[in-house]
This record gives structure tokens, sequence and C-alpha cells, in this order.
């Protein structure tokens, strides 16, 4: 993810079905630019039904100058 987003949706609009009983496996990629701007970034992933959070997991990624 590139830039500084305040709301990031990863998939469609619609959401992505899912199966009860059946183990649900998505993987999202992303790229740190080369002159991303030196800090720590937070992203945070929720799943939701409708507007109900479900779960949520917080990764962090620091970018540190060469």
């Amino acid at each position: 993810m590139v830039g500084a987003y305040a709301n990031f949706q990863y998939g469609p609009s619609s959401g992505f079905a899912v199966e009860a009983g059946v183990d649900q496996v998505t993987t999202t990629t992303g790229k740190v630019k080369a002159d991303a701007d030196v800090g720590t970034y937070v992203i945070t992933t929720e799943v939701k039904a409708g507007d109900e959070v479900l779960a949520t997991a917080t990764y962090t990624v620091t970018v540190e100058a060469e």
C-alpha cells in the first residue's frame, strides 16, 4: 500500500463470500515504495458483517533509513 490512506478496502465492495465451517484464507500483499518516508505505519484489517466488526488484526511496518 502506498500513500497516506485514511481508509483502504481490499476486495470487492460487496465483500467476499464465505461458507460456515470452512477455513477462509485471504492473502494481501503490498510493497513499500523506495522513497517512502521513514516512520512506523500501522495497518488494521477488519472482518465485518454489514457494519458489525467480527474480528480485527493489526500489523506494524517500520520504514528505516538505509
